[in-house]
This record gives C-alpha cells, structure tokens and sequence, in this order.
C-alpha cells in the first residue's frame, strides 16, 4: 500500500489564498509534488468541504491525452463551456507551461467572477522567480520545496535518528522516499538529474557545453556552506582543468541551475553595519538527495550536509536566509589591536520574527560550545539566538535549569512551569534596561549570591531529564480560570481568506477581562463571518471579542509588535448604524439598559446579538443577575438561546403555563421495543475485539478506555483525533498519554496507538478512501467518546458535535457492519418533570415516584441543558438504529472524578461544573441546610473505564442501555467536615437567611462574582436546584457488573482529602 505524505503546510497555503482574485501558481523544482498537492490534496479539500466535483475542472497538459488542449484556441472555449452556472468553479491546471500564451488565458479566466484558478508549473517558461511580474501582477505564487525532514518523517517507519541518516543521503524527492531500496533511490536520482533536470536546463537556455556546466554543478556540489564566487570558480577551472571557461559564463550557469530551483544562493549581511556584502556567497542544494547524487555519494560530510538541511527547513518555512558576518576588534597577541571576522550561520527573517542560527553537529566540548557562542555575545540586540546540534549537550558553565510554579516553587516531573536558567553563563541583564532587567533577572532563592534568569518559556521535566519546551507562557494565559493558547486563534485567524498577518492580545478594560484580535488584510473582511468562522473550530470562552482590522501592527525599534500601542477596543468599535433598531417598547427599553450597562457600551439595539457585541459567558452571569431584578422567566442558558432583545423580549411575553406536548416523547416505535428488553435476563457472553476504533482518545474518559484496552488486550486502537493549527495529531495525542501515564506508552505510538486525522462531524470522519479502507478491514468496533461537554451554548453547534456525528457513526457501523458503543451521560434523566406535560399525560406514577432506569429515555422530564438535549437526541438515534439491526450499545455515565488509583484529575479541571460549584461553596463559606444530605456522586474516571471495558468484552444480545456511575455516593454533610481541616469552614444558614445573603451579594458589583459558579442555578425563589425531583436508578447495572466481575469502590476519606487539595488550587 503506498504511504500517504503530509503537505500539510502547503494546502493551508493554497485553502487561505482561495477566492482571493489572483491566480494561484504553485512552483518548485520538478517532482516535489506540486500535482498530487493540487490535483489530490486540495482537490479533496474542495470536496469534503461541499464544493460539487461539476465545479472542479482539470485539466493535465503533460497527459498525451491531453495534448490538442495545449492550443490556447481549443483549451479557452472548453474552459468557458464548463461554466454552467454562476456558482464558484474551481480551475486545476497541471504543468500549465505547455500551454502556449498561458499568461493570457490565466489571466483571461481569472477575469471572470465565478472563477477561481489553480496552476502549477515546472520547467521551460515557468522557471522565473518573478512570477508575480510574468503575470502582470495578478500571480499569487506558492513556492514548493521537496519534503521536509517532519514530512518526510511522517512516512517514514523506523526512528528519528536511522530517519535523519536517510534523510542527508536521499533527501525528500517523494517519488525517491516511496522507493523501497537503496539501489532504487540512487537509480531515482541519477535518472531525475540527466533525464528531468539537466534536460530542462539545456532546452530552456540552449547550452552547447553541457558538460561544462555540469562540471561547474559537481563543484558547487562538493563545496556546500562554503564562500565563493565566479571568479574564485574560474580560477579552480582553471588550475584543476586549464578550462578557460569565464567568470560571465559561470555567472549565467548559476543563474540557471537557481531559476530551475536546484540551488539556492545566500547572501552575506553585515550585522554590524546592517547592509549587505557583495561577494563571496554561499550556495546550497535544495536537496541533499540530488547533490549526493552528484557527488556519487562520496561526500558524505555530515557537518555541511546538516547546515544544508538546516538552510532548507528555514526557507521551507517562510524565511528570509542570508549569512551573517561580523566584525569585532579583539586584543592581539602583543595586546595590540586585531580586527577578526567572525560568522553567524544564518540570519533569518520572516515579517517581525528574526533569530541567529549557528548550525554544530556536535557539541562534545566547553571550547566547541564557546566557539559557537561567540559572535552571538557581540551581538547587541534583543532577538533570538540560537545554537542547532544534533546532539543532547550538558550544561556548561555550571548551568543549571528550573522548572518552577507561579510561587517560584519546583515542580514534579511532568508538571508544566516555567523555565528559569542560572549560572556563569547568564547574563547580567538587558543593556539599557533597568526595568525589563529587574523583572527578568532575579535573585536566585536556591543558590545564594547567584542570579537566575526568567525565561518566559513554558516546559515540563520529562522522566529521563530532559526539559520539553511547550512555548512561551505570554502565549498561554488564563481568563476566568480557563487556560487559553493565544497562539491557537492567531493560527486559526491567519488561515481566514485575505488575512495577512493577526495578534491575539489579552486586555482588561473597566474591571473586565477579554481578548482582542488584531489584524491586517488585503481587503475588507466581514467580522461576523470571521466571528461564525472562529465559533466552529473553536469553544466560546477562546473566541475573541472584539476584532480590530489596522492597516498595519505598531512596532518596537528591535522590529516587535508593540503591544501596547495597539488601539483598545473602545477606541475603534464601531456597532453598526446600518442595521441599528431602537426600543419601542418599555419591555426592549429596560432590556437595551441593562444590555448597555452589561456590556458597557451605546447604543444598542434590539437586534444586536450579545455575544457579538463582546459579551461572553461571565457576561452572560451577569446579564442574567441582573435579569433576576424584575423577571423570572429567563435563565441563565436561555441567554445563549435567546441573544438579542427582541428574542428576549418574546421569551418573556410568551405564556409558559400553556401545556406543550413535548416532542421527546414521540420517539420511533422500534426504539421503545429495545428499552423494554434492556433490563431482562439474557445470556451474556465474553469476547475480546482484536483492534478498535475510538473517538474522544484525547478527553478524560477517552484516554482511560485507551489505557484500560492497552492493559488487557494485545489489538491495535484507531483514535480519531481532529487536527489542531501548529500541532501535529500524534503530538496533541501524546501529550494527554504523557500527562496521564508518563511515558508508559511512548513506544505504542503508531505500533498499537494508532492516530489518524479524523473529524467525527463529517460522514466516514472525514477519511480519505485509502485510511477508511484500512480502518475498515482492521477494526471490529467503534467506542464514541468524543462530545461537546459543555452545559451552555448555541443548540445548534451542539446538535452537529453531539447528534449529526452520531448519526454518522451509525451509518458508519451500519455499512461496515462494525459494532458501536455510543458514550452518553446519565445527565438525560433530568433533574424534575415537566409537571405541564405529566399532567397532561395523567402519568401519576411518575408524579408520586419519579425514577429513571435502564429502559427509561423520557419519562416526562425537563431537558432545558443543551447538552442533555442532545445527548437524548443522539441515544434516540442510537436506539432507533439497534431497532434496524445495528449491533450498538448506549452507556450512560455518571459523575466522572479523579482517578481512583492516584487522584489524578483532568487537565482543564476549571470546566469540571461539579468542582466550580463546591469551590464555590468552599469561597462563599455558606451554605443553605436543604442541600446537606444532598449526595455527591464520585466515580473514578478509572474505575469508570474498568466498567466501560467489562461490559464491552461481556455483552448480551438484550442488554443494550447501561448506567455507569457509582452509586456509593458521600453526603454533603461529610465532605463539609473534612474540609474543616483545611480552614474551609462552611456555615449552613436557614433557607431564608441563604436567601437574603445570596440577594445581597448579587445585588454588590463587587461581591457577585463570588456567585458566578452557582448563580445560574438560582430558581426564582433564589432556591439551588441540585436536589432533583428525579430519581436516578443503576440496579441493573450494578448486578450486570458483577456477573462481569466488577464492584464499585466506597470512597474513602483519603480519596476526598486529596479532591479537596485539588479544590484548594481553584478557590
């Protein structure tokens, strides 16, 4: 089976230049991949994402089929022909140099509104590096290089390091990596180099001595990294061959052999001086591969060749490379005076960013460091300076690294901090810089007299010792208590269609925290359409609130966005005047007030959204507090529904006591049937899946059933993992495996582990043909853990997450006749009937005794949670399809908490809605006495994934719903004395008194968000409704379980001692 080879850095490029007006050309040197990026890649982009293959034209020049479309009279009228409509057509054009007059055709298709055009080129006419100028200013150029070292990795089976080997000896010519054999790769090679390369070369300039100018390409091919120039080129033919070949004549054939992107050349800058040397340059192949292949792989030195690879990944990367030199005066021998030239490898840059590159394979001594480090201590500014070595160097200089927390404290392995770096080798301070000096470089509080440098850089210590870096921590801030990558919006933004360049800034204006995106582009963009962009790839709590399109960023002398120069958002919002609508009605008038008092700005009209007016899910706490004053007939979760006034306005006039026939209740007749086997006697059998497939690997229940099938059974497991900017899968997987079980499983990647780019939301997951197959014929069932877990939101991104990929999945199963374990939550029980609908059904079992068991899905009760609600609607499904012979199975969990084993808990513990509302608690230091023998349900995310597994490998052909929660709860009034221990002491006050303190602190600006955790749970006689009228009931589970071999644990007091040291973290 051919492997399959990421680009994916060059298809964002092409996704993010789409409808841009220009014509898009992808160059490079032949047989990098521009084709099977077009014609593949992005050609499958355009289709998952709901383009018509009708609107996608192609078409091959170099296809012997395809010959007479060469003729610009017989192409044009057939491109125009395909136009039927006046949708948007998508034009791929292959090696579009063989069609003659190309620049006016392009240019002529591109003319045209509905037209979007795609082309790639290689040789003759297209091997100009001006392609922009070639087309008149309308060309939008994407410049391709071969594999780089991560791509080439990514098909690559073995390790990292027999991978680099192979990599500086063959390079990353697709066509050459997929080959199987030494003996094929060099054949490959050679081949390419007379037959494709050499050929074009000669063709396109007309070279009559071939043999010249290839002997000029095996010394540039021998002498790479080293400084040269035509004329000290003439002089070596000359001395070594008495060639009289001129200094013009090797000018031209080096501007050849770069105009076929074969070599680069890189410039000499003078650091000092800040201008530019003219000679000597250096000159580097764009693949090692071809010059090894040039060289008939004698030259194998693995310094150069590694500068070369190193040159390569900066320019792949979107960089600007020249070669630094520097001039320093040193005291001679004689302590006189000496001018030396010193170099710096690389000088790199790309828009703001700039960093110093020394490349050193090896770093085996102080004076090899020292050496390498050298010109970087005579350089005087403030950009990164960087040192590459194939190596793992130890400290010098008496170096030593910390990991410490925000209280300066070290942190246990695996833990992330911050990095501070102290030693001989740190620095003074910033020169000039008092007050950045004082807040970077402090006192060493573990080495007296010694001073420690903060590095702004966030890392964990691994379990072998080494330190991973995870980026700097100014990118990774906290609003609310929830942890946000600014970087993973500035990624997500930068991809927007016409979006130059964006910065992600987090501000606080009047008392109020939010973020900021800034932006530059190259034409208008819709804030609203960037607004829904963002909701869908994105949770609320990390979408921007406000967006802010500048012409360009302030900056600081070094060439930094000044942030603090950006404009505050109070400065330049501007709310629509186009579509303003004033109040009318008293109702809208008092709503626009507290609106504007809300959100702190005017005007605002009865049609403007909350949320995109900057309002978020604090925001929204406070809008429904103030709400309270004069209405009880909005929620909390009704905000998310009903956004506007005028929506709100109609939720509050309409008559809620009018009896509505709920809509759950008329589920498919085949579903009822199953519901009412669920719970009898049938045979329940053992067996053991060989591999399976699993969603929701990287959450916290998902990578416990991982875990829980890695320890018992030998298959491999598929996780469906959806693809984050700036991260590959296998690296968003890994972290959550090294955060939950340390490296224990670091060597199952891709051999038992198995993570595929998936999204659960489109049919099959949004595979390719070739990755279903393969799926297909390996796995014998499919776990669904993945969910939108939030309680709050807009129903309909819900719907998609929770209930479209649902039905998905089970057309997955259905056509692959695989078995589906669908993870839902106990949560579709509800907390209290619909009394208005009970009645009207006269169900007084349900009024006297409310419970909801294993063969109950609506009994009557109130789902008003958009999660629930979609959750319900999702188990509909599920039951509908084991009514038509799907072999699938609903679990139902409980309360997920931390791990019975350790009392590890998840990684973003502030969205655990259980854990806020007991700090809550714990914060206040109040609480009413209806809720003392209120239970807390504690069940071990381990323990939990234990019974997951145990039913999986026991199931029954009957027993299809099961309920997966411990029903060994723990009374509230326990928990409150032992948090005794910990200071915490919680009063419990009378209902009324409750009531009187909980108004008075919602009626204090300053003392309300004490109450964000609970207020929305307030009922309109400030009553908490935790105890629900609602019975949840496991009976059957529990002694299915038990057939299986499986109890749940009694929660112990040092289980609840160590939640509480948890708790203590978010008060």
């Amino acid at each position: 089976m051919v492997k399959e080879i990421k680009r994916d850095y060059y298809l964002e490029q092409l996704i993010k230049r789409e409808g841009n007006g220009l014509i898009k050309i992808v160059t490079g040197i032949r047989r990098c991949g521009k084709s099977y990026l077009l014609r593949t890649l992005f050609k499958n982009h355009l289709l998952e994402n709901g383009v018509d293959e009708k609107h996608i034209i192609e078409m091959a020049f170099d296809l012997f089929d395809n010959i007479e479309y060469r003729d610009p009279k017989i192409f044009y009228p057939w491109a125009k022909e395909q136009l039927q409509d006046n949708e948007k057509y998508y034009f791929l054009l292959d090696e579009v140099q063989l069609l003659d007059e190309f620049v006016s055709v392009l240019n002529g298709l591109a003319d045209k509104k509905n037209c979007d055009v795609f082309v790639t080129g290689s040789n003759a006419k297209f091997l100009s590096r001006d392609i922009a100028t070639e087309f008149g200013g309308r060309g939008d150029e994407v410049h391709m290089y071969p594999l780089s070292f991560s791509e080439f990795m990514s098909c690559y089976d073995g390790n990292k390091y027999d991978g680099w080997n192979e990599y500086i000896t063959y390079g990353g010519i697709p066509l050459v990596v997929l080959a199987e054999t030494d003996e094929q790769k060099m054949n490959l090679l050679d081949n390419l180099f007379q037959e494709t390369y050499i050929s074009d070369i000669v063709k396109r300039n007309k070279i009559r001595n071939v043999g010249e100018m290839e002997s000029l390409l095996d010394v540039l091919a021998s002498a790479i990294g080293a400084l040269t120039n035509p004329n000290k080129l003439q002089k070596t033919f000359k001395s070594v061959n008495n060639s009289k070949i001129t200094a013009t004549t090797i000018t031209k054939y080096i501007e050849y052999l770069e105009d076929s992107f074969l070599i680069e050349e890189a410039n000499r800058y003078d650091i000092k001086g800040k201008s530019y040397i003219g000679t000597p340059l250096k000159y580097y192949f764009m693949d090692m591969g071809l010059r090894n292949s040039r060289i008939h792989y004698r030259q194998l030195e693995v310094t150069h060749s590694m500068e070369n690879v190193i040159y390569n990944e900066l320019r792949m990367r979107g960089f600007h490379v020249d070669v630094g030199n520097l001039t320093v005066v040193e005291k001679g021998k004689d302590t006189k005076p000496v001018k030396k030239q010193l170099e710096v490898d690389f000088i790199c840059n790309k828009g703001s960013k700039k960093y110093y590159i020394q490349s050193a394979y090896m770093l085996e001594t102080e004076a090899k460091m020292a050496q390498e480090i050298r010109p970087f201590l005579k350089i005087n500014d403030s950009f990164k300076k960087i040192v590459i070595t194939s190596d793992i160097p130890k400290p010098f200089y008496n170096d030593q690294m910390y990991i410490l927390d925000d209280n300066m404290m070290p942190v246990p392995v695996g833990v992330i901090g911050e990095i501070y770096i102290s030693g001989d080798g740190v620095s003074k301070g910033y020169l000039n810089n008092i007050d950045l000096t004082s807040k970077s470089f402090l006192n060493n509080p573990f080495m007296s007299g010694k001073t420690m440098y903060k590095s702004g850089d966030l890392g964990k210590y691994l379990e072998n010792g080494d330190i991973l870096c995870l980026g700097r921590k100014d990118n990774q801030i906290k609003i609310r208590g929830l942890r946000i990558e600014l970087g993973e919006i500035e990624a997500l933004i930068s991809k927007y269609p016409n979006i130059e360049k964006t910065v992600i800034v987090k501000q606080n204006m009047n008392n109020r925290e939010f973020i900021s995106a800034y932006f530059v582009a190259n034409k208008r963009i819709s804030v609203d359409e960037l607004r829904r962009y963002l909701a869908k790839r994105l949770p609320r709590y990390m979408i921007p609130s406000y967006y802010i399109a500048l012409d360009d960023f302030p900056y600081t002398p070094n060439g930094k966005i000044d942030r603090k120069k950006l404009p505050m958002p109070k400065e330049v919002l501007n709310i629509s005047k186009e579509n303003y609508v004033p109040p009318k009605t008293d109702l809208q008038k008092q709503l626009v007030s507290i609106f504007e008092k809300v959100l702190n700005t005017k005007p605002i009209g009865i049609h403007d959204n909350f949320f995109e007016l900057g309002g978020d899910s604090l925001l929204a706490m406070s809008l429904n507090i103030e709400l309270l004053e004069f209405t009880n007939k909005v929620s909390y979760s009704d905000i998310f529904k009903f956004s506007t006034i005028a929506e709100l306005e109609d939720k509050i006039n309409s008559d809620n006591n009018k009896p509505i026939l709920n809509k759950f209740e008329n589920l498919p007749g085949g579903a009822l049937d199953i519901l009412n086997k669920t719970t009898k006697k049938s045979k329940i059998e053992e067996y053991h899946p060989k591999n399976i497939l699993l969603t929701g690997s990287t959450g916290f229940l998902g990578i416990h059933i991982l875990d829980e099938f890695l320890k018992n059974e030998n298959g491999k497991i598929y996780c469906i993992v959806r693809k984050e900017p700036g991260m590959s899968i296998t690296t968003k997987l890994s972290q959550k495996l090294n955060y939950y079980f340390g490296n224990k499983y670091d060597n199952l990647i891709n051999n038992r582990i198995i993570p595929v780019t998936g999204d659960i939301c489109k049919p099959n997951f949004g595979l390719s043909q070739e990755d279903l197959q393969k799926i297909v014929n390996n796995i014998d069932l499919v776990i669904h853990s993945a969910a939108n877990v939030a309680h709050f939101g807009n129903y309909n991104n819900f719907y998609m997450t929770n209930v479209t990929s649902v039905k998905y999945i089970i057309d997955f199963c259905k056509d692959f006749n695989k078995k589906l374990y669908h993870i839902s939550t106990t949560g579709v029980s509800g907390k209290k009937l619909d009394l208005s609908y009970v009645l009207l059904k006269k169900s007084i079992r349900h009024l006297v005794n409310p419970e909801f068991c294993e063969d109950s899905l609506y009994i009557g009760q109130l789902l008003d949670n958009v999660y629930t609600h979609s959750k319900f609607e999702a188990e509909a499904a599920v039951l509908d399809a084991i009514s038509k012979n799907v072999d699938a199975y609903i679990l139902r969990m409980g309360n997920l908490m931390p791990r019975l084993s350790d009392g590890l808990f998840q990684e973003n513990i502030l969205q655990n809605a259980f854990v806020t509302k007991l700090a809550a608690f714990m914060k206040l230091g109040i609480i009413p006495d209806y809720l003392l023998k209120s239970p807390l349900e504690f069940t071990p995310v381990d323990s939990a994934a234990q019974a997951v597994y145990k039913i999986i490998t026991h199931p029954s052909e009957k027993n299809r719903v099961f309920h997966i929660y411990n029903h060994k709860t723990v009374a509230l009034g326990k928990f409150l004395k032992l948090i005794k221990k910990f200071d915490y002491n919680v009063k419990v006050l009378p209902e009324n008194e409750f009531k009187t303190t909980a108004i008075n602190i919602l009626k204090n600006d300053e003392k309300r968000s004490s109450l964000q955790n609970i207020a929305n749970d307030f009922d309109s006689n400030y009553h908490l409704n935790y105890n629900g009228t609602i019975k949840l009931k496991s009976n059957f589970t529990i002694k299915y379980l038990r057939k299986c071999g499986f109890k749940w644990p009694k929660i112990k007091n040092k289980y609840l001692i160590d939640f509480i040291k948890l708790l203590r973290k978010v008060i």
